[in-house]
């Protein structure tokens, strides 16, 4: 059973697990849950310290990251924001500018000097 309805949220396949997380959305969520497959089942995740739609993420290192997105104000944010192990956000640092979407991915791309990956 899905917990929360949204619509315009990063989904992502965390590292080591076989589910799914989806963090933020629309409406304007801070909220964040991990579909488990095996038992069909939603369970939550800590809420984000901001809400957020239009936002990247990518899990990695058995962590989730969530980048850039609009906020409650109609802002496109810059911040990164990655749920540590331990079950706690944390802000990491800055993209280079405010993106949401495909504009976080290229924004990344950029960082990581991989150019030439087709995105």
């Amino acid at each position: 059973m899905v917990l929360q309805h949204r619509i315009r949220a990063p989904c992502l396949v965390l590292d080591g697990t076989s589910g799914i997380a989806v963090a933020g959305g629309e409406p304007n969520e801070a909220t964040s849950e991990f579909y488990d497959p095996d038992s069909g089942a939603w369970s939550p995740l800590p809420d984000m310290p901001v809400s957020l739609k239009y936002a990247g993420g990518a899990g990695w290192g058995g962590e989730l990251f969530v980048a850039g997105g609009e906020g409650d104000d109609g802002a496109y944010s810059g911040a990164v924001y990655a749920l540590r192990s331990d079950g706690r956000w944390e802000d990491v640092g800055p993209i280079p500018g405010p993106a949401g979407e495909d504009g976080v991915v290229w924004h990344a791309v950029t960082l990581a000097d991989k150019d030439d990956i087709g995105c």
